[in-house]
Formats: structure tokens, C-alpha cells, sequence
């Protein structure tokens, strides 16, 4: 089972772009700082696609809480000097609120 949830604030407002091709979908990237305990802050990498992606890039900005359910997703790549490189995001399922305005 590969579930996460996550509750941060957002370090910069969402950024949402649209794929290529016949069928473009929203694709909503964005970085939460979530507190790993009193001394410590962690920043991971989020992705939300289609309508959940939309609705983050539209309710949320800079500096709001927000938790998030998802997936963990490792990338592995290699760079064009033949280094092997590694970065994790969250595949983002569902968004909730967690202030008021």
C-alpha cells in the first residue's frame, strides 16, 4: 500500500501548466513545508492533476495550510554526463482545507 498524507504550508503559490497533445490535462506542481518535529521542516514535492490540480491553483497561494492524501512517487533518471539522479514527489488524490479566510 503507497499511501501519504501531508499537512504544510505552501513555500510559493501552485503552478498550474496543461500537457500536450489531443487531450490536454491540468497539471498542478507545488512544494509544502511540513514540520518533521519543533527543529525540523522538510519540503516535498507535490503533483495534483485534472480538476484537483485546478482546484489547488485556484483556492490556494503562498503561505496557506494545506493537507493532501497521495501516493509517493520515486523518479529515477540519469543526467547526459551519465549520473544517476533520484527525487521523490507526492501524487496528489484529494486536497482538504485547513483554515479559514
Amino acid at each position: 500500500m503507497n499511501t501519504i498524507n501531508l499537512m504544510g504550508r505552501l513555500v510559493r503559490d501552485p503552478e498550474l501548466r496543461w500537457t500536450q497533445g489531443k487531450d490536454p490535462k491540468a497539471v498542478c506542481r507545488f512544494t509544502l513545508a511540513v514540520r518533521r518535529n519543533a527543529d525540523a521542516t522538510d519540503f516535498i514535492d507535490c503533483i495534483a492533476w485534472q480538476g484537483t490540480g485546478e482546484m489547488i491553483e485556484k483556492y490556494f497561494k503562498k503561505g496557506d495550510m494545506l493537507a493532501v492524501t497521495g501516493a509517493l512517487q520515486i523518479e529515477n533518471w540519469e543526467t547526459e554526463k551519465g549520473e544517476k539522479r533520484k527525487s521523490a514527489e507526492v501524487n496528489v488524490r484529494s486536497a482538504y482545507f485547513c483554515e479559514s479566510r
